[in-house]
């Protein structure tokens, strides 16, 4: 380390220095002894007649001034990060969201800057409802109240948010849009006196109407318990029914057994079956015996003849075997009829098994016969049973259908009368007792309602004030703010400034003492040096070049550590020298007059990753030096410790140890989380937060660059053009975006002299000067109602006009510098039916539009000299804003010409607008060339030459 690092850090034992502490030695006695000093700060901030003595009613004031004192000299206090809330409009990105919160958290001074198409007017509104949401009252003002009228309609729109437009110097309500007219004063109280009497009204009726309905429940409660009891009944028949056609079956078979002399014709048909059965069954019991009998025959004729058979048979057998021993033999042999005999007997004996044999076939086709008998009856038994079965069924089929019918109609009815009952408040489920309630309520209603129409017909201007006594925002222009006598005796939580790079230092002066505190929406810009004539508004821009301030950068080919903001010619007093035992690191130190050495910048080597760095400073000087991409505090309470967050994860962060338990999460150069050991509780992480982050960078300023209206062709040539600092690709949708349409159709360039080095350029000559009566003579009568002053340019709008006939549509606007040149537009667009849908935009009125193609006309073509473009490059960068896609630029290209070659003051443009208006038309010079269609001039047309 160098050896003064000691005085001028505390060295690296030394504690942290307190987030509201102002760097040791940093400016002059003077200015340490009294705050209200603030040397070198141009413009009046210390201006005599601003430094009163301190008075009850100038105490608002002196605060404002020692806060921008502050603010300019870089000396304002860290602010604290913002609580993290619920945005109402969710079409905010992380940038907007950020940018919101912080400034409706802010204790003092927030900027919010960015280029047009940005999202500045979205992140406004948000910041009027997170401030009303704290219970704040707003003061929300513009320079220009344009773009604030586009805005207020919507905010007004939103939920618990009362909105009141006040009109400044020579502004009408009657002038108004119909929508911002209703949030005047006046506007506000006819609408709150006609919403009084029409809701008195509308209650009135709604409780007459009430109390009819409440009347007309008892007929709906008893058709409800009428059909309540032939529901039940219908489901009691419906259920006997069902048992009904359960055990029809058994009731026919029943039936169908019954003895009873008028019996019904189904059983009367199966007694008929029955009966034949019985016939057919006689006959074959008949024909049963028979054969029975003669069986009985056939089996004593068979037994006789087999038992003689088997009497004769051992004979014959002792005989033939010549068993002459045995008697049998002897019987037989004396026998000699014994074999005649014996053949006899088998014979019967076969006659009498094959009459057996026919007999079993004869019984087996009587037993089938009776079978087929049975089955028969019983199939003609079961059809007709089934078919009375089924005719019962049917009928009983359709007596249940009408029940379900009924049933159904009853249902639909019921419904309708429970709807009725709903929607005249009843209970349903309360019975008759809720609808005796709902009548008594409902004429209590009545009375109060009638009560109310009274009191609002008696007291309506005591009501109305009432009413209008609770304003959330008050809108209007920045223009008479201090002498509005309405005002005198408010005060505001917040005042929000849109358009503040057209905000002059004494209309901030006059409208800050009414808030506590300020949020200024504008435009990125540059300051005024104070030395050249340009006498526009530059406090926001000085605002938002003081402010800011990188704690990390990148500065050629070091990183250096900026731990205290030194600018401008104070860098001068910057001296270096190298670290002791890191010669390669370098101090920066710088003495403030008359005040005491501080260590201003640590710059590393190139290679030097921001991690190490980080942790070099933290621990040989004590630094912590984050430098998060958000000021809104999301923690996270995680497994290992709390986190708190202020982007997304990257997907291969760095992390540096900058203390005990303590890890920084870094992605590039950005602090992206902080991570704190498992040791650490929330409270005590969310107090150590507080102490160091942000400690080195104010925190109130909040750059916006992604472009949500231009196109990313379209938003690089205007980052080109006029610096506007959108966040784009440098390549990609390279399409022609601007584009330049040559009137003439020339191009002077090119025009050189006879020794080959080219000539001055002159233009046309078709501008008219309307402050010139000789030149305003040569216009038609037509356009005798031009403005008195300005410039026009009829052969320009001509080709302008011809150029876009075949390009007409709701997505096309022109506009020009002029508003007189944009009146020769309105009026020859307006003879064309084609293009009666586009829209001429007013140099002033660019905020109320949008658009896909932009048509610019520059008007000027003068013949002998460089030429301005339009009050202020600020006016053409503002209305080519409001493109989407393309612009289209109608010019003199031999007057452009000539305004390159000239690189001074113009007019009444300044050294630094008139090279800012050389730059954009630079930028034009390289754009695409366009030819527009040449048809014959027509008569109208040669009337306007």
């Amino acid at each position: 380390m160098s050896q003064r690092d000691g005085h001028a850090t505390g060295g690296a034992d030394g504690p942290p220095r307190p987030a509201d502490a102002r760097p040791p030695g940093y400016g002059s006695d003077r200015t340490r002894d009294n705050p209200n000093a603030a040397p070198h700060l141009p413009h009046g901030i210390l201006d005599p007649t601003h430094r009163q003595e301190p008075s009850p009613a100038a105490a608002g004031a002196d605060r404002v001034h020692l806060i921008l004192q502050q603010a300019l000299s870089g000396r304002l206090p860290p602010a604290p990060l913002a609580d993290a809330a619920t945005v109402a409009d969710a079409g905010l990105d992380d940038a907007q969201r950020d940018a919101a919160l912080r400034a409706a958290q802010s204790p003092d001074l927030f900027l919010l800057r960015g280029p047009g198409g940005t999202g500045k007017t979205r992140v406004a509104a948000e910041v009027v409802r997170q401030a009303a949401a704290r219970g704040g009252r707003v003061l929300f003002l513009s320079p220009d109240p344009v773009a604030l009228d586009e805005l207020l309609p919507g905010l007004a729109g939103s939920p618990g948010l009362a909105v009141v437009r006040r009109l400044g110097p020579g502004e009408s309500a009657d002038r108004l849009p119909p929508a911002v007219a209703a949030l005047t004063p006046g506007g506000r109280q006819s609408a709150t006196r006609e919403a009084l009497v029409r809701r008195a009204a509308d209650d009135l009726a709604l409780a007459e109407a009430r109390v009819r309905r409440a009347e007309a429940l008892r007929p709906v409660w008893d058709e409800l318990t009428a059909i309540r009891a032939r529901q039940a009944a219908r489901a009691a028949e419906q259920a006997a029914l069902a048992a009904r056609r359960d055990r029809l079956a058994d009731d026919v078979a029943r039936e169908a057994t019954d003895r009873t002399e008028s019996a019904p014709f189904h059983v009367q048909r199966l007694r008929g079956l029955a009966a034949a059965f019985a016939k057919r069954t006689v006959g074959l019991d008949e024909r049963a015996a028979e054969l029975r009998a003669t069986r009985t025959e056939a089996e004593e004729r068979h037994q006789t003849a087999d038992a003689e058979c088997r009497r004769l048979r051992p004979k014959v057998e002792a005989l033939r075997a010549g068993r002459w021993y045995s008697p049998r033999y002897w019987m037989a042999k004396l026998d000699k009829d014994l074999a005649a005999r014996l053949a006899a007997a088998e014979g019967r004996v076969a006659m009498a098994r094959t009459a057996l044999d026919e007999l079993s076939i004869r019984e087996q086709k009587l037993a089938a016969d009776r079978r087929l008998a049975e089955e028969e009856h019983a199939a003609d038994r079961a059809r007709l049973i089934e078919a009375e079965v089924a005719r019962r069924r049917a009928a009983l089929d359709e007596h249940t259908g009408r029940r379900d019918r009924e049933a159904a109609a009853d249902r639909g009815r019921d419904e309708q009368l429970l709807t009725a009952l709903r929607h005249a408040g009843v209970d349903p489920s309360g019975g008759l007792v809720s609808a005796d309630a709902e009548l008594d309520a409902a004429r209590r209603h009545l009375e109060v309602a009638r009560g109310s129409a009274a009191e609002v017909q008696s007291r309506t201007d005591d009501l109305v004030r009432e009413a209008c006594a609770r304003v959330d925002v008050v809108a209007g222009p920045v223009a008479g703010i201090a002498a509005d006598a309405d005002l005198g005796g408010e005060s505001f939580d917040l005042l929000l400034v849109d358009d503040a790079h057209k905000l002059t230092e004494a209309e901030l002066l006059a409208a800050a003492p009414l808030a506590d505190r300020w949020v200024l929406v504008g435009e990125s810009g540059q300051p005024s040096d104070g030395r050249t004539r340009n006498s526009s508004p530059d406090l926001f821009a000085r605002l938002a070049a003081a402010l800011p301030h990188e704690v990390w950068v990148h500065d050629g080919s070091r990183l250096v550590c900026r731990l205290h903001p030194v600018r401008g010619t104070d860098r001068r007093r910057l001296e270096c020298e190298p670290v002791v035992d890191s010669p390669d690191i370098e101090l920066r130190m710088m003495t403030p007059p008359g005040g005491e050495p501080i260590l201003a910048e640590v710059a590393f080597p190139g290679q030097t990753s921001p991690d190490t760095a980080r942790e070099y400073v933290c621990r040989e000087l004590g630094e912590v030096t984050f430098q998060p991409c958000a000021r809104t505090a999301d923690w996270e309470d995680s497994p290992t410790g709390p986190v708190l967050r202020f982007g997304p994860t990257d997907t291969n962060p760095a992390f540096a140890a900058i203390g005990p338990g303590i890890r920084e999460e870094l992605a590039g150069l950005e602090t992206r989380a902080i991570h704190f050991g498992p040791d650490w509780s929330m409270d005590r992480a969310k107090g150590w937060a507080a102490e160091h982050v942000g400690r080195r960078d104010p925190g109130r300023i909040v750059t916006l660059t992604k472009p949500y209206r231009a196109c990313p062709g379209l938003a690089r040539w205007l980052n080109r053009a006029f610096s506007s600092g959108f966040a784009v690709a440098p390549t990609g949708d390279d399409g022609p975006h601007v584009e330049f349409l040559a009137v003439p159709d020339t191009d002077p360039r090119r025009h050189r002299r006879d020794h080959g080095r080219p000539g001055r350029v002159g233009g046309a000559g078709y501008e008219i000067d309307l402050s010139d009566a000789r030149q305003r003579a040569a216009l038609p009568a037509e356009l005798a109602d031009l403005p008195a002053a300005g410039f026009v340019n009829v052969p320009e709008a001509q080709a302008l006009v011809r150029y876009l006939e075949p390009l007409a549509g709701p997505n096309v606007a022109v506009t020009s510098p002029f508003p007189s040149q944009a009146a020769v537009l309105r009026k020859l667009l307006a003879r064309s039916p084609r293009l009666a849908v586009v829209r001429v935009v007013e140099p002033g009125d660019a905020a109320r539009c949008e658009c896909d193609l932009l048509a610019v006309s520059l008007t000027r073509s003068h013949v002998a000299r460089a030429v301005p473009f339009g009050e202020a490059p600020a006016v053409l960068a503002g209305l080519l804003a409001r493109a989407r896609k393309k612009v289209l630029f109608a010019g003199d290209p031999g007057t452009l010409a000539r305004r390159l070659q000239w690189e001074g003051p113009v007019d009444h443009l300044d050294a630094v607008e008139a090279a800012r208006e050389r730059a954009w038309v630079a930028a034009l010079a390289d754009c695409p060339r366009v030819t527009g269609p040449r048809p014959r001039p027509s008569p109208a047309d040669r009337v306007w030459s």
